[in-house]
């Protein structure tokens, strides 16, 4: 049985001025130039370092790669009248972006397979216009985008597909605790949740759930007494404003998840860099 590795990338808000930017920039509209901030360069330098670690994680095993995109691939141009961080108000731009960020992770890894997932609709439109748009784009450049069996399109609301005998749910919008010390068990009551809606059903209940949207990375574990382990993967992007308002403490988890699936049984692999708190201002 061959071995395979699930390489996750979520939440990745190109467009957004705290958000990835590869480091040359992008031309705007009127032949002007956008050059990435110190932090916009810091999380591409992260990234492509990461999407190296993964692709040797790869070869080391001789797995078979398959990508998941979990939503939110662009920002959009969203609540113009309380955001000012974009990089521009033209989503084309965005959509440029994310595209450049998905080809450095599909050139580096050469997957199999991808699967791709809707984000927010704020973010990506109705639909997931932006995203579903951007989908077809890629498999126009040639790389492996996988339909959605039910509906035809490139990207879904929720994807559910095999990965060496483990049954992945991967869906953008989940739950998260809101305190530090609720966290961990709220993913492991949302396992059981998601677990037993499908018992409940009379499906199968999935082996692993992918889900995103939170910026913070956590893992309910694995529980003798039941099959779904719950991932919330990290993000590519810095808090914003918003963020500082609603979630002032939490600092987002910066970077992408590699799974390592072997004989029926994963192991992750977190690649995962945390932005410092603000320097602290020495009494004079």
């Amino acid at each position: 049985m061959s071995n395979h590795l699930l390489v996750c990338i979520s939440d990745i808000h190109a467009g957004s001025s705290v958000a990835i930017c590869p480091e040359e920039g992008i031309e705007l509209d009127d032949g002007g130039w956008y050059r990435p901030s110190p932090a916009q360069v810091w999380i591409w330098e992260h990234y492509r370092i990461s999407i190296a670690a993964a692709h040797e994680l790869a070869l080391a095993n001789a797995a078979d790669i398959t990508l998941a995109i979990n939503g939110d691939a662009v920002d959009g141009f969203h609540h113009p009248r309380s955001n000012a961080q974009y990089i521009s108000s033209l989503e084309s731009h965005h959509v440029r972006l994310a595209h450049r960020v998905i080809t450095h992770a599909c050139t580096n890894l050469k997957p199999r397979r991808i699967h791709m997932t809707r984000g927010t609709g704020a973010h990506v439109g109705k639909a997931g216009t932006l995203e579903e748009g951007l989908a077809r784009v890629l498999r126009a450049d040639g790389w492996p985008m996988w339909e959605d069996p039910d509906t035809g399109q490139v990207t879904s609301q929720a994807r559910r597909y095999m990965v060496d005998g483990l049954l992945i749910d991967q869906r953008h919008h989940g739950r998260q605790g809101q305190r530090a010390h609720t966290r961990g068990p709220y993913l492991r009551l949302y396992a059981q949740d998601i677990e037993m809606e499908c018992r409940l059903d009379d499906e199968r209940p999935p082996d692993l759930a992918l889900r995103s949207h939170y910026h913070v990375y956590g893992d309910s574990g694995r529980d003798h007494r039941w099959r779904t382990r719950l991932i919330a993967l990290p993000c590519l992007q810095l808090a914003t404003e918003y963020t500082h308002r609603i979630a002032a403490e939490r600092l987002a988890d910066v970077g992408i998840l590699a799974i390592l699936i072997r004989d029926g049984k994963e192991t992750l692999y977190p690649m995962i860099a945390k932005p410092a708190r603000p320097t602290i201002v020495e009494a004079a």
